[in-house]
């Protein structure tokens, strides 16, 4: 399906960034992407992993000149406002065709799953925080997956060093030949003290069909001290792969 549809772009907000777009099949990246954006109004739909929360309105988009000129930035109308980050899209198809539901991040059993994970990394005996859980049907095949984000930093509001047993990854549960496979996307685990790091907190940002293909794509958002990024994760033949990546930072 996707191999017909018409330019759509995608921006993240509040920050206006253009994350990129997808055309016949094809995504583009934030240059490209934005250089399509020449000042006709664009009207963007925003969804959160709660749904959809509104509408603005996109002009011309250009880079960002001083700090990361491969990085575009729309002007949009009105300035939302929102409660927590969201993803606008500005396409002919509707981009959440599945809603996600948000779990209880205290339920048992992904409790013991993220300690298991964290185990697998080389983290036995470090406290399990998950930051959210999201129960989404990804493929439209009826089968659904849970999307998993945890984050523990002993100096989380100044995130120059990592202490052990420290992390932050955001990771996908599917079922793969009757059997339950956890695929880490974007993470860091720290095992031991690592006084020059400059660590990253990774997020759930959106679950959305960015290029009209029924399939649903896993928006990944990575903030650190001096920046931060975002990466659009595609499912192909049962695997999660990097379709678009930004990163903006000194």
């Amino acid at each position: 399906m996707a191999q017909s549809q018409p330019f759509a772009s995608f921006v993240e907000l509040p920050w206006r960034y253009v994350i990129g777009g997808s055309e016949s099949g094809k995504w583009l990246k934030s240059e490209a992407a934005g250089k399509k954006l020449n000042g006709k109004q664009t009207e963007y739909r925003l969804f959160t992993l709660g749904g959809e929360v509104g509408k603005v309105y996109g002009s011309k988009a250009a880079p960002d000149v001083d700090v990361c000129p491969d990085i575009w930035i729309q002007n949009i109308t009105p300035q939302p406002d929102l409660e927590v980050p969201a993803i606008g899209v500005n396409a002919m198809w509707d981009p959440q065709p599945r809603k996600p539901q948000v779990l209880d991040n205290k339920q048992e059993v992904y409790v013991t799953a993220v300690g298991e994970l964290l185990k697998a990394e080389g983290l036995s005996n470090t406290k399990v925080e998950i930051t959210r859980i999201v129960r989404v049907d990804l493929e439209g095949d009826g089968q659904m997956e849970v999307i998993l984000s945890g984050t523990h930093f002993v100096h989380k509001d100044e995130l120059m060093m990592a202490e052990p047993g420290d992390y932050s990854f955001v990771a996908i549960r599917r079922i793969v030949d009757k059997k339950v496979r956890t695929q880490v996307l974007n993470g860091e685990f720290y095992p031991k003290r690592e006084p020059d790091a400059a660590p990253s907190i990774h997020e759930i940002s959106g679950v959305l069909d960015l290029n009209g293909d029924g399939v649903l794509e896993v928006l990944v958002n990575t903030a650190y001290y001096e920046g931060g990024g975002l990466k659009v994760w595609e499912m192909k033949k049962g695997e999660a792969v990097v379709a678009i990546e930004l990163d903006c930072g000194v």
